[in-house]
């Protein structure tokens, strides 16, 4: 039982992770409030922050009408100190961050079977609630938000985001002309990276 509260990397197999993952996220939606709280608090107890699936669950119930439930998924999308980031780096080991693109590719198909159930949810009353590529509007808010944290602490490992940091403080203090060069530089280098691979696979398929 003392393995459940250990990091996955401790102790299991790709598969026993991926089952473990289909169990969290079936739970996540569940009406139960207890079943989504145990969701997102294995997510973050068995998982790395570095790793995707986790960061998805956190993103999902992050707006919860459950206090307990959004404090624990906000505390998962909480970032590494900057003393933390630099001290993997130096140390060369695996990133502490989530990657950016493979996050975003998740939420990309994810939102496809999203937007389904939001289809179906139009046909019967919503009370008002919006929604944005198949996800409710406060959810994507809180996912635009940490896209943009990602993207800027990926480019800039040096700058430090304090966790009550809001956007305009992010914008003015955080955003300097410095992480600004860095993150065009970041930005400009995956897209060289992913046109690499698109002509590579043009090349492959002929």
């Amino acid at each position: 039982m003392l393995d459940a509260f250990q990091p996955m990397k401790d102790w299991a197999t790709e598969d026993d992770s991926k089952r473990i993952l289909s169990i969290i996220e079936a739970n996540m939606n569940k009406e139960e409030h207890q079943a989504r709280f145990c969701a997102v608090k294995y997510a973050n107890a068995l998982f790395q922050f570095s790793d995707i699936s986790s960061k998805y669950v956190c993103l999902m119930t992050v707006a919860d009408e459950k206090l307990e439930i959004r404090e624990e998924a906000k505390r998962g999308l909480t970032f590494p100190t900057a003393r933390a980031l630099e001290e993997n780096s130096a140390a060369k080991k695996e990133s502490m961050l989530p990657d950016f693109a493979k996050l975003l590719e998740m939420i990309t198909v994810k939102s496809r079977s999203s937007q389904t159930r939001a289809e179906e949810l139009h046909l019967k009353p919503t009370f008002g609630k919006a929604f944005i590529m198949g996800f409710p509007s406060e959810i994507f808010i809180h996912m635009l938000q940490f896209f943009r944290r990602l993207l800027i602490t990926s480019a800039d490992p040096d700058v430090i985001i304090e966790e009550s940091s809001n956007e305009y403080e992010i914008q003015q203090f955080v955003f300097t002309p410095s992480t600004r060069t860095k993150v065009k530089a970041w930005l400009r280098n995956m897209w060289e990276l992913d046109n690499q691979i698109d002509n590579e696979q043009k090349t492959l398929s002929r």
